[in-house]
């Protein structure tokens, strides 16, 4: 069969990478699947085909697909000087499951109400730096470093290293699925080296003298029914824990604000009905997720839709697209926070990789959407502030920044 979008779909063009939204569109009503030249990949677009891929972790495994492609050798030389131990995302059960458990329950929804003093807290004195300013970018203000402060302190790492922490973490992203010239490919690849030697020192410093730190909780995971993780899967654990709690939810942030803001009906909506928050918190999950796609590959031969894929070919499961489809949403284009259909969304994926950190996630959106709405009710787009740039990316949605405004407190 023909394929209008197999040559022509170029996942790193800015305008798409921009505004990805139309040509989903496209593809939901005229290929549902179809294959990538440039991703080397099945992509898969509608709501109905992406849900069984997701849940069905025999047949679409995720072992071993930890980024696009082959990295060139000095890139790769630079990354062996540190042992290499699959994330989590790209691992299968049993080895999965045995890794998750101890992660898991760090960060489990029961802990996410004892931890919501102290994540309004770095709310509020994140809101107290910038507020009598009248303008910042909102990304840097406030979205990235706000989760990084939760997580960190999660984990327990020093005050003085969580930026340095955030720029590892980004190069982490961008080695893995963004589209770097080579010289930024190699200073990535330090990063992460750096990133890897840093929390292996931690690690250490934690099996000599534990502290009250939920880094210190992952290495004693030796208990009766958990199995001890190795120093590697111990270090891979955390800097995915750092990564992950903070990359996705800074990115959705920035972008629910922009949404809301660009439309100011909407954001006077909320903050004419503030006891909505949880629905929208939910609706703004869905209407435009941080993690654009997710990447799966063939046990077996099998069909996705009327496509026959052979085995070992690599999925390409784009969430994003899936969340707006009509065929599962009612008006998928519009934000409607208390919908009844929110539930179908897969922003926090399905199945065995359905996100560890959705429970910290959903808080950390509503304390955010409660103490802006507060503490900043004028909040405004600057003057000359578009649509929103986004980095390249095949997985992540990562905007460079936002500018807001607001009239200060006299």
């Amino acid at each position: 069969m023909h394929s209008a979008l197999r040559d022509s779909f170029d996942p790193y063009e800015q305008r798409h990478v921009d505004e990805p939204y139309e040509l989903w569109g496209l593809a939901r009503e005229t290929e549902p699947i179809f294959f990538s030249t440039v991703l080397n990949a099945w992509v898969v677009t509608r709501h109905d085909l992406v849900a069984p891929v997701l849940q069905d972790a025999a047949t679409f495994s995720s072992s071993g697909l930890d980024r696009v492609g082959s990295l060139p050798p000095e890139v790769q030389a630079i990354l062996d000087e540190v042992p290499k131990t699959p994330p989590l995302r790209a691992t299968d059960p049993p080895m999965h499951t045995r890794l998750r458990k101890p992660t898991q329950a760090g960060v489990a929804p029961r802990r996410m109400t004892d931890m919501e003093d102290q994540v309004r807290g770095i709310a509020n004195d994140l809101i107290d730096s910038f507020v009598g300013d009248g303008e910042c970018d909102f990304y840097s203000a406030f979205a990235y470093p706000y989760p990084l402060s939760v997580i960190n302190g999660l984990l327990g790492f020093p005050r003085e290293d969580w930026p340095k922490l955030h720029h590892w973490a980004n190069d982490r992203v961008m080695l893995a699925w963004g589209n770097l010239p080579l010289e930024e490919q190699k200073s990535a690849a330090r990063g992460f080296v750096n990133f890897h030697q840093y929390i292996e020192s931690q690690v250490v410093g934690r099996r000599a003298v534990p502290r009250p730190d939920l880094l210190s909780k992952l290495v004693r995971t030796d208990s009766a029914d958990t199995e001890s993780l190795s120093l590697p899967e111990l270090v891979e654990q955390a800097m995915g824990l750092v990564v992950a709690g903070h990359e996705t939810t800074a990115n959705w942030l920035t972008m629910s604000v922009h949404h809301l803001l660009e439309r100011p009906e909407r954001w006077r909506a909320f903050l004419d009905n503030p006891g909505s928050v949880s629905k929208l918190v939910e609706e703004m999950l869905r209407y435009d997720s941080s993690v654009g796609a997710l990447w799966r590959r063939a046990t077996r031969g099998t069909r996705i839709g009327d496509r026959l894929i052979a085995p070992n070919d690599v999925v390409y499961c784009v969430i994003a697209s899936a969340n707006r489809d009509a065929n599962a949403f009612e008006e998928p284009q519009s934000i409607r926070p208390g919908r009844k259909d929110i539930r179908m969304h897969m922003t926090f994926g399905r199945g065995p990789h359905n996100c560890i950190g959705a429970a910290l996630a959903r808080l950390e959106g509503r304390v955010a959407f409660e103490a802006i709405a507060e503490r900043l009710p004028g909040l405004a787009l600057s003057d000359g502030q578009g649509p929103l740039a986004f980095a390249p990316n095949v997985t992540l949605r990562i905007p460079q920044g936002l500018r807001v405004t607001w009239m200060p407190p006299q």
